[in-house]
């Protein structure tokens, strides 16, 4: 224990019980002891511990004179704070009267007002007086005239007394201690120098039972103490030098004492029971040693340096744990911390038969929670708390402990068993569908684009879906949108309608083949509904560079090409007569005779009338009739990448498909920069690789992948993204049958991240099948993931089967056996248990104090089977 504070006086002490002054300490000039100056004049001084200073001694606050020395020293928090504010101190003096002192008095300078009032009732030294812990206004004492008083100090300046009754039994001795109960304020004890001990109750105002050593009938008694905590055990210390030992008695078997403490060789002067802990009791004695006991276990488990002389008074700070004080008859007032327990050798006081004092073997009960709650893997938390108190004669009741299950993100835990239900099924087009509605519901727009694409790459006919998709209707023909007026007010229906004339037949079946619509001599896609994926149209430009335009066709063939016609068609020159009706603007009659040439002569007329013709929708035509649609991707215009893509959907063959999609993708990307569109064009071609580039960008950006409420939680805020990422890429990756193999890191670390936030939320199983799409780390390097610590740590907890295997994926290196702890000195002390026999002295009657049986916990239920409970929590 180290040395906090000291003072050089012989006084026996009393600490502060005020609540708000707890490290004031009382000092009177004790009987039977004089200094080298043989100052014959006695005093009550009122110390302050004041721990903020460096320096060793306590600072006095204030000094009384008193006529007579002190035997006992009390301190009571008192009932009167007014005129009372630091309590009252009460003086059991050599000459049999008791003083009560108003410390306030003392403290303010007002010494010679400090005394209240004076009791002369007893006629000997009062060597017991002790304040009511319950009720702070009864001050019990005894002297050694045998007579115990209860003085009521309700008002200190006119106290009342009454006796506890009449003692039974045994003849005249002197009280050396008297204690109240800790637990059940009405009882009381007493002990004597002939060695019995009486217990008295109050209420019935007489002694309900009394006991001595039966195996000693000659103990001199010098302290008894309650134990704090239990309402039926005590203590009782012997002066005797034949039989230095500390007894530890249960009221409830009163034949004989539970324990014998031994461990000092001469007799025991003080003892003090620890408040906050019934695990430490302080003894001193004779032979100039004061020990720290665990009175439950029978042993000792620290020791105080030696003083040189008797440590006649020992007390604990009943407001500050780990404090005790101690006086010595070397005239030195010392206070002392438990919360070192093993002071250097330099600090040991150097004196005959002074020994080093060693370290205790546990931590006090201050240290200790009454409550807490620790968390474990996989979203566990157990938490343990004081343990209920159990009706009389039940037994002792276990220690709370529970066991929780806690889901601190709901949302998280509802979407990712939603999504391993689809994943399980593999019905993800169900899943899609529900994604839209939700997206529809928060009115998420990219949300529900890619989900709506998701669900139709999942569907049985995802061509046909695409198109539904991009808004083209059913009958193969988009709504048209009524078009601006042009500058002559003409609307470009009829502009196209007077250009075209004579071969509307064809640009009509053309037309139709196509699924597309012309006006103003272009294509578009207007009529559509607003929809989050379109990209701003222009009306501007066309789908390709125009041709140079075709003479306008003339409303009659003339007469002369007429007859060079009829010439060519005698001869059977088709192909002139197709030359010379194009050169004339005939291109109905052109197509007509060509169809009569043969193959190669119509493929020739179509192909120059595709080439010729001054309407953008003739390119889109040719490049669907010569399948030159790398063409058509690398010359369209991006602003209708709609109509291009749904081109490629309708006729380009499979293994096509997905080359132009990411061509039109590039092209978005790198010449647009809409990453958005891009996105969607790289799903249409299974592009897996690059479609998550752009999620891990997104997800990268403070904005995250998706909008909505404000996040519940820091958690949740970082969650919600990454679990719409985690969805969007193990859907896609099904719909795809992509595995995975060729995925960057970053995808494997976000789903690590996404498998630890649910593993946090007690959800291993679907973490563990989550960490089974993540790539483990590259053989070699001597690094590993965190999905690869994730998925073995879900492994080794053994409630989900598999994992990454029994090794762990790190690198582990043997350091070798720890050495062996070294043997610990030697203790001198010993414990006694003595055998319940059926002698001994004692009376027993009937009292209260066994009927609060209910109040009592036995230290056992330390070792009592613990009551796990285990339960779901849900966060309101």
């Amino acid at each position: 224990m180290s040395k906090l504070k000291s003072i050089q006086r012989s006084g026996t002490l009393a600490w502060s019980s005020a609540d708000d002054k707890p490290a004031l300490l009382a000092v009177g000039t004790v009987a039977g002891a004089i200094d080298d100056s043989f100052e014959c004049t006695a005093h009550l001084e009122i110390f302050n511990l004041d721990l903020a200073s460096p320096n060793p001694a306590m600072p006095l606050l204030g000094s009384a004179t008193t006529s007579e020395r002190f035997q006992r020293l009390a301190w009571g928090a008192g009932t009167n704070t007014a005129d009372y504010p630091y309590g009252v101190l009460a003086g059991g003096m050599v000459d049999g009267s008791i003083k009560i002192f108003n410390p306030a008095k003392i403290v303010g300078g007002a010494a010679e007002d400090s005394v209240v009032a004076t009791m002369d009732k007893h006629r000997g030294p009062v060597r017991g007086l002790e304040f009511n812990w319950n009720q702070p206004n009864l001050l019990a004492s005894g002297a050694s005239d045998a007579d115990m008083y209860i003085t009521d100090l309700a008002n200190p300046a006119a106290p009342t007394f009454y006796s506890p009754g009449q003692r039974q039994g045994g003849g005249p001795a002197d009280i050396t201690c008297c204690a109240w109960n800790r637990k059940v304020h009405h009882i009381l004890a007493s002990t004597t120098n002939s060695g019995q001990t009486v217990v008295w109750d109050l209420k019935l105002k007489r002694p309900v039972i009394s006991f001595n050593d039966p195996n000693n009938k000659t103990q001199r008694n010098s302290v008894v103490c309650w134990n704090p905590e239990v309402a039926t055990q005590l203590i009782v210390a012997s002066e005797d030098d034949n039989y230095p030992l500390l007894q530890m008695w249960d009221l409830r078997n009163a034949f004989a004492p539970v324990k014998d403490l031994r461990g000092h060789t001469k007799g025991i002067l003080a003892a003090s029971w620890c408040p906050f802990d019934n695990g430490l009791l302080l003894s001193a004695g004779k032979d100039n040693r004061t020990l720290c006991w665990d009175p439950l276990n029978g042993v000792v488990l620290c020791e105080l340096p030696a003083s040189a002389n008797w440590n006649f008074d020992v007390q604990w700070s009943p407001r500050m744990p780990a404090v005790l004080s101690t006086g010595s008859f070397d005239g030195q007032v010392a206070v002392y911390s438990l919360t070192d327990t093993a002071p250097p050798v330099e600090t040991w006081q150097s004196h005959a038969g002074a020994e080093p004092s060693f370290a205790a073997r546990r931590a006090p009960k201050w240290l200790q929670r009454p409550s807490g709650a620790t968390w474990g893997f996989g979203g566990q938390l157990v938490t343990f708390g004081t343990p209920p108190t159990l009706p009389a004669g039940q037994g002792l009741a276990p220690p709370r402990v529970h066991h929780f299950l806690v889901a601190t993100e709901p949302e998280v835990v509802q979407r990712a068993q939603a999504l391993q239900a689809a994943l399980d099924s593999g019905d993800v087009n169900a899943y899609c569908v529900s994604k839209v509605t939700a997206a529809e519901a928060t009115g998420d727009a990219t949300d529900r684009a890619v989900w709506g694409l998701l669900g139709v790459l999942s569907s049985d006919d995802a061509r046909q879906h695409l198109i539904n998709y991009l808004r083209i209707d059913a009958d193969g023909v988009s709504p048209v949108a009524t078009p601006e007026p042009l500058a002559n007010g003409a609307s470009g229906e009829e502009v196209v309608d007077n250009r075209l004339d004579d071969m509307s037949m064809d640009i009509a079946a053309a037309m139709s083949l196509a699924q597309l619509t012309l006006v103003d001599g272009g294509l578009t896609l207007e009529a559509m509904e607003t929809d989050p994926l379109a990209i701003s149209q222009t009306n501007s430009g066309s789908l390709l560079a125009r041709p140079p335009p075709l003479p306008p066709a003339p409303a009659s063939i003339e007469p002369v090409v007429e007859a060079q016609l009829r010439r060519l068609l005698v001869r059977g020159s088709f192909e002139a007569a197709v030359d010379l009706c194009i050169e004339h603007g005939h291109m109905a009659e052109a197509l007509a005779l060509a169809a009569s040439g043969g193959p190669e002569l119509w493929a020739k007329a179509r192909d120059r009338l595709l080439a010729s013709h001054p309407a953008p929708f003739m390119r889109v035509l040719g490049a669907v009739v010569h399948q030159s649609f790398g063409q058509l991707v690398d010359e369209s215009s991006l602003a209708h990448w709609r109509e291009t893509l749904a081109i490629l959907n309708t006729y380009a063959g499979d293994e096509e498909l997905a080359p132009l999609c990411n061509r039109l993708a590039l092209r978005l990307q790198s010449e647009e920069g809409d990453k958005a569109t891009a996105m969607l064009c790289f799903m249409c071609a299974g592009n897996v690789a690059a479609t998550t580039r752009l999620w891990l960008d997104a997800l990268a950006e403070p904005t995250n992948l998706v909008s909505g409420a404000r996040p519940r939680s820091l958690v949740g805020a970082r969650a919600t993204p990454l679990l719409a990422f985690v969805e969007r890429l193990l859907v896609l990756r099904r719909v795809t049958a992509d595995t995975g193999a060729n995925a960057q890191p970053e995808v494997s670390a976000r789903l690590g991240e996404y498998g630890e936030l649910l593993a946090s939320q007690g959800l291993l199983s679907t973490a563990s099948t989550i960490l089974a799409h993540a790539q483990p780390a590259a053989n070699g390097n001597g690094l590993a993931t965190a999905a690869d610590l994730l998925s073995w740590r879900i492994g080794q907890s053994g409630k989900v089967a598999g994992g990454r295997g029994a090794n762990p994926p790190f690198a582990t290196i043997s350091i070798g056996q720890a050495p062996e702890a070294t043997a610990r000195p030697a203790r001198r002390s010993m414990l006694v248990q003595q055998p319940l026999g059926s002698h001994g002295a004692g009376t027993e009657m009937v009292s209260e104090l066994f009927a609060h049986s209910d109040v009592l916990a036995h230290p056992a239920h330390s070792a009592a089977p613990q009551q796990q409970q285990q339960q779901q929590y849900q966060p309101p």
